[in-house]
């Protein structure tokens, strides 16, 4: 259902892709600089421990048992690997934080800089990680709910119907409404609860148009991807210790890709911020030159 006519400007993705690309064109090295230091050296770090760790296991394996060898290793480093794994998600959350600031700073006619970026991920940090949690302890209930439900009656290939014609629509439904949810909570500095109301509001009337946004937004990213992966696949081929080996090369293709991968957030995260923007200003008229009226 399309919303009530405000007088204001309509929601439009031409809009929204513009106002995208017109904040990575006047940001990219900030942009760039954030995802690459915040996401992808770390990622890239993670990367080749795990191959480098991976690869010695099975240089091994010719002097005991594969299982054995695995069992063992994944006793001795499955600290390491969860620690990466929460603090994987940790990056993630802060690099969100910084650019989408960035972002929403941008379109009120500031200047953002690194440094202040750097500060506005950390002071974000909290509300984000409590939004993230949220949505996908919800999310993971609808995904539960028709296998438990299935399981617990013997009738499997009715959960899975069940799946595939509710649960999912439904994943997907939320996911949309609480879309903008991140970007409410850094300009608003308002609360969790209060951030996800504010996106089930904002993307109230615009929803099957976000929803269209998103699958234009997943085959982009798909096809960049992939783009990359074609990127380093020469690399594969790399053998630095010439040995031989066809795994010689595995270790700088997946930390190049791990580089590489991190730049898909310049278009992500300013893409999700570009969008509360203009959901914004349809639904209140919220401008550029109204917001900067607030702090003279």
């Amino acid at each position: 259902m399309e919303p009530q006519e405000t007088g204001y400007p309509r929601f439009s993705f031409g809009k929204t892709v513009s106002d995208l690309f017109g904040v990575i064109g006047r940001n990219l090295l900030l942009l760039c600089g954030l995802a690459l230091l915040l996401y992808g050296l770390p990622s890239a770090i993670f990367t080749a421990f795990f191959i480098d760790s991976v690869l010695s296991l099975f240089s091994s394996a010719g002097a005991a048992n594969t299982d054995t060898l695995f069992a063992g290793w994944f006793s001795a480093y499955w600290p390491i690997l969860a620690a990466g794994v929460v603090g994987g998600i940790l990056i993630s959350l802060y690099t969100q934080g910084a650019m989408i600031w960035a972002v929403l700073e941008d379109l009120k006619g500031e200047h953002p800089t690194f440094g202040r970026a750097l500060g506005a991920g950390l002071r974000f940090l909290l509300p984000i990680l409590g939004i993230t949690l949220i949505t996908y302890i919800w999310i993971g209930g609808l995904v539960a709910l028709p296998f438990l439900l299935g399981l617990g009656t013997g009738g499997v290939f009715g959960a899975v119907i069940l799946f595939l014609f509710v649960t999912l629509p439904a994943i997907c439904f939320f996911m949309i409404a609480f879309l903008v949810a991140v970007p409410a909570a850094v300009e608003e500095r308002c609360g969790v609860i209060d951030a996800i109301g504010r996106s089930w509001s904002l993307s109230a009337g615009h929803r099957w148009k976000l929803f269209a946004m998103i699958l234009i937004y997943v085959f982009v990213a798909m096809t960049i991807s992939s783009a990359f992966s074609a990127v380093t696949m020469p690399f594969m081929s790399f053998d630095p210790m010439g040995g031989g080996s066809p795994f010689d090369g595995m270790m700088p293709a997946m930390v190049i890709q791990s580089f590489l991968n991190s730049l898909l957030l310049v278009l992500t995260y300013p893409a999700i911020a570009a969008t509360y923007h203009n959901l914004r200003i349809a639904r209140e008229g919220v401008t550029q030159e109204s917001v900067l009226d607030i702090f003279e």
